[in-house]
C-alpha cells in the first residue's frame, strides 16, 4: 500500500507541475490573469483527479485487480462466437 501511494504522489505531482505550466502559459494567451481562483483551480483539480486515479489505478495493477484484467484482455467473460466476431472485424479494417 504504501507504494502505491508513493507512486501516486509521485504521479499527481507531475500532474501538478504540468498544470501549473500549461496554466500559466494558457491563461495569459486568452487574456486571462492568473489570480486565486486560476490558482484554486490549478492546484485542487490536478491533485483530487491525478492523484485518486492513479491510486486507483495503481492499487489494481499491483493487485491485478479486475479491471486490470478487463483492460488488458486476460477475462474470460465473452462467449467465444462474440470474441472471434471481434477478431473478424479487426482484421477486415
Amino acid at each position: 500500500m504504501g507504494r502505491v501511494l508513493l507512486k501516486s504522489a509521485v504521479t499527481a505531482i507531475a500532474s501538478l507541475v504540468v498544470t501549473f505550466f500549461l496554466g500559466f502559459v494558457v491563461f495569459p494567451a486568452i487574456g486571462r490573469a492568473v489570480d486565486a481562483n486560476a490558482l484554486m483551480l490549478l492546484t485542487l483539480f490536478p491533485l483530487l483527479v491525478a492523484w485518486l486515479a492513479s491510486a486507483f489505478a495503481f492499487s489494481q495493477a499491483e493487485n491485478r485487480g479486475p479491471l486490470i484484467r478487463i483492460w488488458h484482455g486476460r477475462m474470460p467473460s465473452l462467449p467465444r462466437h462474440i470474441a472471434a466476431s471481434g477478431k473478424r472485424q479487426a482484421e477486415t479494417r
